[in-house]
């Protein structure tokens, strides 16, 4: 799950994406509580696995997360 809030210009929900190793996933996106999650329907594999989320605004401005790393044993 990811919190995401723009200033002055709304969230566009249907441009709201989840990347895992580089894969990109649509989130499902609720403007009431400005959280976007992902569900992932195949098993990721043990490791380590890199997840960011790229957001648009309806102006078309982007917004990128920092890249995290997380581990699956």
């Amino acid at each position: 799950a990811a919190a995401i809030h723009d200033v002055g210009m709304e969230v566009n929900d249907e441009k709201v994406t989840f990347y895992v190793d580089g894969i990109a996933h649509a989130a499902e996106y609720d403007p009431d509580r400005d959280l976007a999650t992902l569900k992932i329907e195949k098993e990721l594999r043990r490791g380590y696995h890199k997840f960011w989320v790229v957001a648009y605004d309806w102006a078309g401005n982007k917004s990128q997360s920092t890249h995290t790393t997380f581990r699956v044993r």
